[in-house]
């Protein structure tokens, strides 16, 4: 008999329904798996990207010494190890400052008429900030301007940095500045009086300035023509009858805070236009608490002095003035930009050692301590010629 099994065994096979192997299923799953790990790779590889922006950021503010972030308000912040002040500079000021910084300088130029420099400040070695007197009367409330030209490698406008550790941080400028980028230098001109009219003249003569590679000269120039219109009659010190001692000047004239430590000191008073000799020979303990030149013919210094007898009177004010720019009285007091009065001058101690005249203001002192001083600064200031 003839088997017939293996033919039954072939329809049964057929008969079975197999499902069609899902190809394009097991390949959408292989893809999500491997996913995750992509994720993970491409999420490392924009963590080390922006590690590697944050440190390149962070190795540039360590070599240039500066950040600044021009926000898109118009506002300026300034991050920095560091800087000096020179209030009033002059042209040999504004030279080593360009010697001493980081990119090709191109000073403002094409400013208005009479515009005068009343400081100049330098950010480490990567940025310049000059702050100018603006002429014209209707300006009167209103007529300083602050230029900063920098290194375009420490400027960012995002307006934000990443957290850095600088002993120096300030924000100027509020709203309404501008930033141009002119030749190797990035320049911010915060918001002023200047009209359009000389905006636009001032970063055109900048332009061309850059082109030319002959803008500084000129612009030195135009400092020292304008300081021998301000300087040193524009600054008058005078005692007045009503016993107040008056400060003031046809400039704006700044605070230029310095150190308190001795060497800060003799390095401010260096900055002045006459020989100054620093009070010297004071009581034992004497600590000098605030430092600040105004312009280059005036320093005040303020010290504590040690006694606990003199409790809460310890203050010792001190003026150190140029002989020039004392004058018997000032009929120009109310019509200065910048007046300041100091009442009780009527009792101070007025002193001419060297080439200075040194004011005490206002003090516990007593007559055989003055007396210690006195001698003590006229042997300092012999010993200096």
């Amino acid at each position: 008999m003839q088997s017939n099994f293996d033919v039954s065994c072939k329809r049964a096979r057929e008969a079975i329904r197999v499902p069609a192997i899902p190809i394009d299923a097991i390949r959408l799953g292989a893809q999500r798996a491997r996913r995750p790990t992509l994720n993970r790779k491409r999420s490392i590889l924009a963590g080390l990207v922006a590690g590697i922006s944050i440190v390149a950021v962070a190795a540039a503010t360590e070599l240039l010494g500066a950040r600044i972030a021009f926000d898109p308000h118009g506002a300026m912040r300034v991050y920095a190890i560091g800087g000096k002040m020179v209030p009033h500079p002059t042209r040999d000021d504004f030279q080593a400052a360009i010697d001493g910084v980081t990119f090709p300088v191109v000073l403002p130029v094409g400013l208005p008429s009479g515009t005068n420099a009343t400081g100049l400040f330098r950010l480490a070695k990567s940025a310049l900030v000059i702050s100018y007197d603006l002429p014209g009367e209707w300006r009167r409330s209103n007529h300083v301007l602050q230029v900063a030209v920098a290194d375009p490698r420490i400027v960012t406008t995002s307006g934000a940095l990443p957290a850095l550790h600088m002993p120096m941080s300030f924000e100027t400028g509020g709203s309404g500045g501008a930033l141009w980028h002119i030749g190797g230098e990035d320049v911010i001109v915060l918001n002023s009086t200047m009209t359009a009219a000389e905006l636009a003249h001032f970063k055109n003569a900048m332009i061309a300035a850059a082109a030319s590679h002959s803008g500084n000269a000129a612009a030195i120039a135009a400092v020292a023509s304008a300081q021998a219109a301000h300087s040193p009659t524009g600054t008058r010190v005078s005692f007045e009858r009503d016993g107040t001692l008056r400060l003031s000047s046809d400039t704006m004239m700044q605070n230029a805070p310095c150190g308190t430590t001795n060497a800060a000191m003799h390095e401010c008073a260096s900055q002045m236009d006459f020989p100054v000799v620093l009070p010297t020979g004071l009581p034992t303990g004497t600590t000098a608490t605030n430092f600040g030149l105004h312009d280059r013919h005036v320093a005040v210094i303020f010290y504590a002095l040690p006694g606990a007898w003199r409790k809460s009177d310890n203050l010792l004010k001190v003026m150190i003035v140029d002989p020039r720019v004392i004058v018997a009285s000032d009929p120009t007091f109310d019509q200065a930009k910048f007046a300041g009065r100091f009442p009780g001058a009527r009792n101070a101690i007025r002193w001419t050692i060297g080439h200075e005249q040194i004011i005490f203001l206002r003090s516990t002192l007593t007559p055989a301590e003055l007396a210690g001083v006195k001698v003590a600064m006229t042997a300092a200031a012999a010993s200096k010629h």
